[in-house]
C-alpha cells in the first residue's frame, strides 16, 4: 500500500520530486535553483504536520545579535559553522562542549579560530562553553533580511513547476523570499571570507544555509562537513536523483565510520576520495575517561534490566505512550527517558519508568543494558560503547534509515510492540562488550583523536 505524502520522509518526497517534475529547468538570475530549495521543499513536506517554532521576543533578538560581538574581531584561519542545540552541545567537566567542532578547535589555536553558532533556540553564556571566541549568526541572519527588503523582487523562469509540486504536497515555500535572502547572504558571505581569508572553513549541517558554502566554493576556500546524525541511504541533503552541482556542498565530509566511505552509487553527493573517517570525540571521552556515579549505579541495580530510551520531537508522544505500555507489562524493567528537548506536558508515569536531565545519552551507556529509541542517531553510537539497541519501528521509521545499515542482531534488533520490546529486553544476556564495540568499527572508528590530528595535517592546518 503507498503511503500518503503526510506519511512521507523526506528520502521518499525527494525521490518522486525529482523523479516526476523538471525542477532542474527552475532558473533564477540565470542560475539553476533546486539546489537551494531542495532543502527547504523537503523540511516543509515532512513538518507541514508540526507546529512551527516560537517566534522569539525582541528581547531574545537582541541578545543574539550581541552574542559575542567581540568574537568577530581580530584574525581567524579557520571559520566554523555550527548551533547550539542540545544534541551539538553536551555538558562534560563543566563546560558545554560542541562535540563536533571544539575538537577541531582545541587541536588549532583556538584564538585563530571563530565559532560562528545559529541558536537554537538560544546562545548558552559563553562562561558555560568550551570555546571562547564564539558569535552568533543572527547577525548576519538580520543585515541580510534589513538588505532583502530593500532589494527587487527576483524573477523566476518556470516558477509554475514549483506551484506544482506545492499543490501536489500541500505546502507554502516563499521561493522568492528564500532566493532573495540566498543572493543577500552570499555577498555577505564573500565580505566576511576576503575579510578573514580563511585558510578553511568547517560546517555542521551545511544545508541550512548553502550560501556559506557557495560563497566559500567561488572564493576557493576549502570546506569541510563534520558529520552531525545519520546520513545513511535516505537523507535528501546527502543524496540525489539529478546531479547537484559541487558548488552547493563541502568539498569534503568528515564522518564516524567507514559506512559513507563505502557508498558506490552515484545518488550519494560524496565521493570515496571525498570522505574521511575520523570517529567520535564523544565516544572516545566516554570510552576512555568518564567514571559512573555510584548512586546511579546504585538506584538501577534494584531493577532486573534497564534501558535508556532517547526521543525525537517528530514521534514523542508515539515513544513515550509505547514505553508506558511497555512498563507495565513488567515492572523489573527499567526504563531511562533521555528528552533532546525538556518536555512540557507528560502524563503520570509508572515507577519504572524516570525521566533523565542530569545524565545525557552519552553517560548513561555506562549504566544501562540496552539503548532504546525510534530513528535517533545514537543508534549508531551505543555500540560504540559497548550497548546493543533496540528500536520501536514507529512509523516504519527505524527499518527506513537503520535497516540497510544496522543488520547485526547481536547489536541491533527491530520491534513492532510493547510486548516484542518486553520480549527482547528479558532475553538480553551478558555480553562483552568489546566484542560489540569491534562490530560496530565500520560504523564508528576507533582512535578519534589520532584520526583528526592526522587529518589536520594533511590539511596543513596543524603541524
Amino acid at each position: 500500500m503507498s503511503r500518503t505524502h503526510e506519511e512521507m520522509d523526506e528520502g521518499e518526497s525527494a525521490r518522486e520530486i525529482e523523479k516526476d517534475f523538471d525542477v532542474t529547468s527552475v532558473t533564477a538570475h540565470g542560475e539553476k535553483v533546486w539546489p537551494i530549495l531542495r532543502w527547504p521543499y523537503f523540511y516543509a513536506i515532512r513538518h507541514m504536520t508540526n507546529a512551527k517554532p516560537n517566534r522569539k521576543s525582541k528581547f531574545e533578538l537582541l541578545v543574539d545579535l550581541f552574542y559575542g560581538l567581540p568574537s568577530w574581531l581580530g584574525a581567524a584561519d579557520v571559520l566554523c559553522f555550527s548551533d547550539s542545540e542540545g544534541s551539538t552541545r553536551r555538558l562534560i567537566q563543566s563546560e558545554y562542549y560542541n562535540r563536533y567542532i571544539d575538537p577541531i578547535i582545541d587541536f588549532l589555536l583556538p584564538e585563530k579560530c571563530l565559532l560562528i553558532e545559529i541558536p537554537a533556540p538560544l546562545h548558552r553564556p559563553t562562561k558555560l562553553t568550551h570555546t571562547k571566541r564564539i558569535t552568533s549568526s543572527t547577525v548576519i541572519e538580520a543585515i541580510a533580511r534589513l538588505q532583502a527588503a530593500f532589494n527587487n523582487k527576483i524573477q523566476i523562469e518556470n516558477h509554475e513547476i514549483l506551484d506544482e509540486i506545492q499543490r501536489k504536497y500541500g505546502i507554502t515555500v516563499d521561493d522568492e523570499k528564500i532566493l532573495r535572502l540566498y543572493h543577500v547572504k552570499k555577498g555577505i558571505y564573500h565580505s566576511l571570507y576576503r575579510y578573514y581569508k580563511p585558510k578553511a572553513i568547517f560546517f555542521t549541517e551545511y544545508y541550512r544555509d548553502i550560501s556559506r558554502v557557495k560563497a566559500a566554493k567561488e572564493l576557493n576556500i576549502p570546506t569541510i562537513e563534520v558529520q552531525h546524525g545519520i546520513i545513511g541511504t535516505e537523507h535528501p541533503a546527502y543524496r540525489s536523483l539529478l546531479k547537484i552541482d559541487g558548488d552547493y556542498y563541502p568539498d569534503q565530509l568528515l564522518t564516524w565510520g567507514e559506512t559513507e566511505k563505502k557508498y558506490d552509487d552515484e545518488t550519494f553527493f560524496y565521493k570515496p576520495h571525498q570522505v574521511y573517517p575520523i570517529g567520535s570525540y564523544i565516544i572516545e571521552y566516554i570510552n576512555n575517561s568518564y567514571k559512573p556515579d555510584d548512586k546511579l549505579l546504585q538506584e538501577i541495580s534494584r531493577y532486573k534490566k534497564s534501558a535508556a530510551v532517547t526521543l525525537q520531537k517528530t514521534v514523542t508522544e508515539e515513544t513515550i505512550e509505547f514505553i508506558q505500555n511497555a512498563a507495565k507489562m513488567n515492572p523489573s524493567i527499567l526504563y531511562l527517558l533521555v528528552p533532546r528537548q525538556p518536555l512540557t506536558t507528560v502524563t503520570p508515569l509508572p515507577e519504572n519508568i524516570r525521566i533523565i536531565q542530569n545524565y545525557n545519552f552519552y553517560k548513561l551507556m555506562k549504566y544501562v543494558d540496552v539503548h532504546v529509541t525510534a530513528y535517533s542517531s545514537c543508534t549508531l553510537e551505543a555500540p560504540s560503547m559497548g550497548v546493543r539497541n533496540i528500536l520501536i519501528n514507529i512509523g516504519g521509521y527505524a527499518k527506513t534509515f537503520y535497516g540497510p545499515i544496522m543488520k547485526d542482531k547481536t547489536v541491533t534488533r527491530y520491534v513492532e510492540t510493547p510486548s516484542e520490546l518486553v520480549k527482547e529486553i528479558n532475553q538480553l544476556g551478558p555480553i562483552d562488550k568489546a566484542s560489540i564495540i569491534k562490530a560496530n568499527s565500520d560504523l564508528i572508528t576507533p582512535d578519534y583523536s589520532s584520526n583528526l590530528k592526522k587529518y589536520l595535517r594533511g590539511l596543513k592546518l596543524l603541524n
